[in-house]
């Protein structure tokens, strides 16, 4: 199975930006949380913080995204796996 996630990894990533992507730009409700997530960036940014409290803060936003990004890529590998899985199940394809 982690030699199939490898190579579906690689084949994928390119595939994913753009098909995620043009999901991801006609997701009216995506669209809204993105533009709600814009206001309360320019929050933030207008916020008087302590050079600390700003890394701080700073860090978690970073890390969060990273494991956001994280979890998106093993979720859409997960989708094509399952596929996988279910195509070969119903014999359209051989392993």
């Amino acid at each position: 199975m982690e030699t199939i996630k490898e190579r579906l990894k690689g084949m994928a990533d390119s595939m994913k930006s753009r098909t995620f992507g043009e999901l991801l730009e006609k997701d009216a409700e995506y669209q809204k949380v993105c533009a709600e997530a814009r206001k309360a960036l320019e929050a933030y940014n207008a916020l008087r913080l302590s050079e600390e409290e700003e890394e701080v803060i700073g860090v978690l936003i970073a890390r969060r995204d990273e494991a956001e990004t994280e979890r998106v890529d093993n979720a859409y590998l997960a989708g094509i796996l399952d596929g996988y899985e279910i195509m070969k199940s119903l014999g359209l394809i051989e392993d």
